[in-house]
């Protein structure tokens, strides 16, 4: 089928440049799929199978001249990717249940790619993980320093660094990177290796959110809804959920519940009092501080 209303797609400026991004959920229906706009929720057309949807969302996106595709992997992620595949993967189709989100997002030649630093950054070395966590709170400070964000936000976003990988201090997930001394934690493991079956879904992000959430110095902290937030969406959970497969395996599951049923109604709050663009801003600066990190540490 046909894009239905080429002309009103409406897309949204970046905060970084003059791109824009179109912004696609592909939903089901009893003739298929309806792809919508996910700002206004307005149709732009009805497809047989996803992929024909791409395709005429790519031709479309190519006659007018803006961002190339790159399929980004939902929030229903399927069960038996890794806790470290989302810092890894890009342009991977993810479907699951009923939905998955499309972003157009400016392209990358195959030489750009294979430099990515990132990337290249990811498991390279072995990281002990309180070096690494020390790491992104000096990157997070000096970044937001720079980018003149005042004092306030500036300790947030160290503050949310210096938490932001405390729970893979679990035995699940020290395990499934290949880790057996779990009095010394990784942060990074020194290879690409992953065992699932023994994290069984266990979000690390989860757990950095449970113990930052009893820390008794944070309480105090005039930002510590802010740093919750960044801590638990520093790879793209928690905007708005983390499934329960996520939850931490220490925990009883009605605590769970509650972390992860609060996580949502913080997400909501702090967009309303931040902003959409703002609130992504500031998670970008955490996870920019956090693949600086891990670069600086990646020939170790």
């Amino acid at each position: 089928m046909a894009i239905d209303n080429a002309k009103d797609i409406q897309t949204v400026d970046d905060v970084a440049d003059e791109k824009t991004w179109l912004r696609v959920v592909f939903e089901p229906n009893e003739k298929g799929w309806a792809a919508k706009n996910l700002i206004g929720d307005e149709v732009i057309g009805g497809f047989d199978e996803i992929d024909e949807g791409i395709n005429a969302i790519e031709k479309l996106m190519r006659e007018k001249e803006t961002p190339k595709i790159c399929i980004h992997q939902s929030q229903a992620a399927d069960d038996s990717s890794s806790d470290e595949a989302d810092e890894i993967e890009e342009g991977v189709i993810s479907v699951k249940r009923k939905s998955f989100v499309a972003y157009f997002v400016a392209p990358k030649s195959p030489e750009r790619f294979l430099r990515d630093d990132d990337l290249n950054s990811i498991n390279v070395g072995k990281v002990p993980l309180e070096i690494h966590n020390a790491d992104v709170e000096n990157y997070a400070r000096c970044l937001a320093g720079r980018l003149n964000l005042g004092t306030d936000l500036i300790d947030a976003l160290a503050t949310a660094g210096k938490w932001h990988d405390v729970g893979k201090n679990r035995p699940c997930w020290q395990r499934a990177i290949g880790n057996n001394d779990l009095l010394k934690p990784l942060a990074k493991s020194g290879h690409h290796r992953f065992n699932n079956n023994l994290n069984k879904g266990y979000r690390h992000e989860f757990g950095s959110l449970i113990e930052a959430e009893a820390d008794k110095t944070l309480k105090a902290h005039p930002h510590r809804e802010l740093i919750l937030h960044l801590i638990a969406t520093h790879h793209g959970w928690a905007r708005p959920h983390f499934p329960q497969r996520a939850f931490d395996p220490r925990q009883p599951k009605p605590f769970s519940l509650k972390t992860a049923n609060y996580a949502m109604k913080r997400f909501i709050n702090l967009q309303n009092k931040l902003g959409w663009w703002q609130l992504a801003y500031l998670e970008a600066v955490l996870k920019a501080a956090d693949a600086m990190a891990s670069r600086e540490r990646a020939g170790e």
